[in-house]
């Protein structure tokens, strides 16, 4: 009488439920990887995550709070201000050349 375990060995399919397994680890790693590069490069487009400029985005943003406090105690004018901020390269786009000129020319009315 054959024992189960060499029942098992003599079994010619086997392999092919072993390579079938083996297959579908493999295929579960690979999806699992394909997912976490999705989610990477989506979260990188949207500019959630941008390890380049991650430290200096840090600073500037320190930075700004600085100049946000320096302006609210009156410790520079607004014209300082606004060129500062623009220098930081914070929001350069809603500063116009224009908001700098009527800046300075309200400072000049006030000495």
């Amino acid at each position: 009488m054959m024992s189960e375990y060499s029942w098992n060995m003599m079994n010619p399919f086997n392999w092919i439920w072993s390579l079938v397994a083996f297959v579908i680890q493999i295929a579960v790693i690979i999806f699992i990887i394909l997912i976490l590069v999705r989610i990477w490069k989506r979260y990188q487009k949207n500019g959630k995550i941008n390890f380049k400029n991650l430290g200096s985005s840090l600073n500037t943003s320190h930075a700004q709070e600085i100049l946000d406090d320096k302006f609210a105690r009156a410790e520079i004018s607004e014209v300082e201000y606004l060129k500062r901020k623009r220098a930081l390269n914070l929001k350069a786009s809603e500063i116009s050349d224009s908001d700098i000129k009527n800046a300075e020319k309200d400072e000049e009315k006030n000495v």
